[in-house]
């Protein structure tokens, strides 16, 4: 995004949440924009371990993952996260 004039930004408090900001350049009438060839989103067969207070939004989210091949474990707080990784007998791949 740098390269293109934008930005982002990352603010989390403990309790209080995270706000994620995107900075993107303004584009004027008559300006071009270079785009590269559309990223899909393929999905894949990893588990991801879903942390979200929202009920509605965690099983949204959750339906969406599961439907793109990941296996999720939804969790609706830290305590209930730590629970379900206790609880989690598969295997862990990372980045």
């Amino acid at each position: 995004m740098k390269t293109a004039g934008g930005g982002i930004t990352v603010q989390t408090q403990p309790g209080q949440g995270t706000v994620i900001g995107l900075w993107l350049p303004e584009v004027t009438s008559g300006s071009t924009v270079a785009v590269s060839s559309p990223v899909s989103a393929v999905g894949g067969t990893e588990t991801i371990l879903l942390v979200e207070d929202e009920d509605l939004v965690r099983q949204a989210t959750q339906r969406i993952l599961v439907a793109k091949g990941y296996r999720v474990l939804a969790a609706m707080d830290a305590n209930d996260a730590r629970r379900v990784l206790k609880e989690h007998t598969g295997r862990w791949s990372c980045c």
